[in-house]
């Protein structure tokens, strides 16, 4: 602000130089007047711009203004910077330019406000878009996918880690809910299908026939077989087949038979204590031992030294022949014993073997050798074994030179593996390995060892520095300096590329579908905090665990999906078996899984494989009745064959104390046996050869058996000859 100088314009100094002196003194008064009132019209003083005016009278009547420029001051905040410049007009009007511009800080405080939205896993966020400030407009959503189930329930999301909603959940769950369970039997025979969701639980009924009962408890159904049972037929394998048309014994024996009624009308099966007490008296035959063996000595039969040849006389009945063995034995000292085989060339006497056809000789004793102590016994052969024993021995000897080796270590090495000496022997190898990370290089005999270029190793430690291991880089409060800008999405980058991305403006964040963003609030810097969450839905089941979602589009929590699967899970199974037993309920969650035993009683055998149990009938069973239709009956009392026949029976034991039944063509023996008698011969001579007569290498003699017929005692002579070349 000033003072203004105001002074006349040159017209009306003209004028007032033309109606007076310069100095006027040659006006009147009323001259002055004229001149006075003259200025004061003349001269007008109005406000500029920026400037006021003040209007002072004073002496002889004069005014004077007085102009004031108004005063401006320009000041800014922290937050701009004023640049001020002046410039002068032609006039020397003087005009002073104020330029603002934002400071520095809050150019900065500007770039740092700016925002970036990013999601990871499924949480996806659009392209930003503008909003009427210029603000960028984020919107953020959810990255869902389908779960699609096969027949059986399997589930396959179509993308593993993005969301499924609550419905596609419930779908899932539902598809293994609406699996089916079965059981089969035999013939391709099955049950009804259940669901695993079925309410109030799965139940099967295993139930028996009229010779099969079933009971069910706990986790078990036992098939048990009735004590009394009723069958067509009975098979038993390899032997008697039971049906209405009798018993088949299939050429075997019935033992421990009670004796049967016999007489005129009888009908019981008779045992071989019954036949033998009538064929005690009509068997008096002659028997033969040789050697004074067993009197039963059979045909063919080689008794000690003696071979004994059956044929049929001429009278029907038994011809023995004896001669000599092609092996014999001589003593009954077997350390002493001296045998004799010609089929084999062989001698053998005591411990020592003579072999004819290879020539050698086995069994000898002295097997042991000393060879550094050497005791020999003149003319005495030496073992194969003394002379494996001298042979090791040399070999030993030879062979049994080398060095030891050993590892260890020194400073910050380290061993590994199982330190100790080992022995290397004559023409072994040692082997000089590179282990992890090393490199060996060979030059003749000389071994370097060095650090592989790229190396691999669990952890890298700087002494008082960083250290890098699997779990990343750990600086120890480090800096990393001369960090190039990061290129890639997993490139590390450098505090400026940090300060660059932090330069953003206003954010908005919007949502779709489940994703739910609430009103911005302000943070501690003024800038805008949005709260995102997800809108979720509760997933309610039946008692089956059939699932239903409440909103099918929003998300289901962890717990609402983990108890909708326990519903399906705590669904229950359980078994029926006769008479309303059931088994205990398990549910489909049960850890470690399902099981039903399906056992039998101890006739009957259950074997589990694959997905079937199959039942069998045990090979051996016990029941107190078995009750062929329309045939025979089985009980404690015996067998009532109900007029049927006992058919291809085996001969059963005939003696005194015999139980086994006998067959018709026993009987019929019987009478045969009573007009068969026995004749002997010996080395194939006459087959009436006298009692005490010797014939070649044998002697006869003939004595009374037990029952009453001749006995034929053969043995070898006190002369013998072998061979006859």
């Amino acid at each position: 602000g000033g003072d203004a100088s105001i002074d006349l314009s040159q017209d009306i100094k003209n004028k007032i130089d033309n109606a007076a002196k310069n100095d006027l003194s040659n006006l009147t008064q009323a001259g002055n007047n004229v001149i006075n009132n003259l200025a004061k019209q003349a001269i007008t003083v109005v406000e500029g711009t920026n400037t006021h005016v003040k209007e002072k009278n004073v002496e002889n009547g004069l005014k004077t203004f007085t102009v004031h420029a108004d005063k401006s001051t320009t000041s800014v905040s922290s937050a701009l910077t004023m640049t001020t410049t002046t410039n002068k007009d032609a006039n020397d009007v003087v005009t002073t330019n104020y330029a603002l511009d934002l400071s520095q800080a809050t150019k900065d405080e500007i770039k740092a406000s700016k925002t970036e939205v990013t999601g990871t896993g499924p949480i996806v966020v659009g392209e930003p878009t503008k909003g009427e400030n210029g603000q960028n407009i984020y919107n953020v959503s959810l990255a869902t996918s389908t779960i699609t189930s096969t027949s059986g329930g399997s589930a396959t999301a179509a993308t593993p880690n993005n969301i499924a909603t609550a419905g596609t959940v419930a779908t899932a769950i539902n598809a293994l809910g609406n699996n089916t369970i079965k059981l089969g039997g035999d013939k391709q025979t099955e049950t009804a299908t259940q669901n695993l969701n079925k309410d109030g639980g799965i139940k099967f009924d295993v139930i028996g026939d009229s010779n099969i009962t079933t009971k069910a408890s706990d986790s078990k159904v036992e098939v048990m077989l009735n004590k009394d049972i009723t069958v067509d037929s009975v098979t038993i394998t390899n032997g008697p087949v039971i049906n209405n048309s009798g018993i088949d014994m299939n050429e075997k024996k019935i033992t421990d038979l009670a004796p049967g009624e016999v007489n005129a009308t009888s009908k019981d099966a008779v045992n071989g204590s019954q036949l033998h007490s009538v064929k005690t008296e009509a068997e008096k035959h002659t028997t033969l031992s040789v050697d004074g063996g067993d009197k039963d000595t059979k045909d063919g039969e080689t008794t000690n030294n003696l071979v004994l040849t059956e044929t049929t006389n001429d009278k029907g009945g038994k011809h023995y022949d004896i001669k000599l063995a092609e092996k014999i034995v001589l003593g009954t000292d077997e350390s002493k014993q001296i045998t004799l085989d010609s089929t084999t060339g062989e001698i053998k006497a005591g411990k020592v073997t003579i072999k004819g056809e290879p020539g050698t000789i086995n069994g000898l004793t002295n097997t042991t050798w000393n060879p550094s102590k050497p005791v020999a016994v003149s003319g005495q052969a030496a073992t194969e074994d003394q002379l494996k024993t001298l042979t090791e021995y040399i070999n030993t000897e030879i062979t049994d030179y080398g060095f030891n080796v050993t590892s260890g270590k020194e400073g910050t090495g380290t061993t590994s593996g199982t330190v100790e000496e080992a022995k290397v022997s004559k023409d072994e190898t040692v082997t000089f390995k590179a282990g992890n990370n090393l490199d060996v290089k060979q030059l003749g005999k000389e071994f370097t060892y060095s650090l592989n270029k790229d190396i691999t190793v669990d952890s890298i430690t700087i002494n008082n520095g960083p250290s890098i291991n699997s779990d990343g880089l750990n600086m120890n409060n480090k800096p990393i300096t001369n960090v190039s800008p990061g290129k890639n999405g997993t490139d590390a980058v450098n505090k400026d590329q940090l300060d660059t991305a932090a330069k953003a403006s206003k954010t908005e964040v919007t949502g779709t579908g489940p994703i739910v963003v609430g009103e911005p609030t302000k943070g501690e810097n003024g800038q805008n905090i949005y709260n995102v969450s997800l809108a979720t839905s509760t997933i309610t089941s039946t008692s089956g665990g059939s699932a239903t979602a409440a909103t099918p589009n929003n998300i289901a929590t962890a717990g609402t999906v983990a108890t909708a699967i326990n519903a399906l899970g705590n669904n229950t199974i359980k078994l029926g078996g006769d008479k309303q037993t059931e088994t205990a309920t398990q549910n489909l969650n049960k850890d470690g899984g399902i099981k039903f035993d399906v056992i039998g009683d101890s006739n009957i055998t259950t074997k589990a494989s694959d997905s079937k149990v199959e039942i069998m009938l045990n090979k051996d069973i016990t029941v107190d009745s078995v009750t062929i239709t329309n045939g025979p009956v089985i009980n404690n009392s015996g067998i009532d064959m109900n007029e049927k026949k006992i058919t291809d029976l085996a001969p059963g034991e005939v003696n005194a104390t015999s139980k086994d039944a006998v067959n018709g063509s026993q009987l019929h023996s019987v009478k045969t046996e009573a007009e068969k008698h026995t004749t002997l011969s010996v080395d194939g001579g006459d087959k009436d050869t006298k009692d005490g007569e010797t014939t070649n290498n044998l002697v006869l003699t003939e004595t009374t058996n037990d029952k009453g017929g001749k006995h034929y005692d053969i043995k070898l002579a006190e002369k013998i000859v072998l061979g006859t070349d």
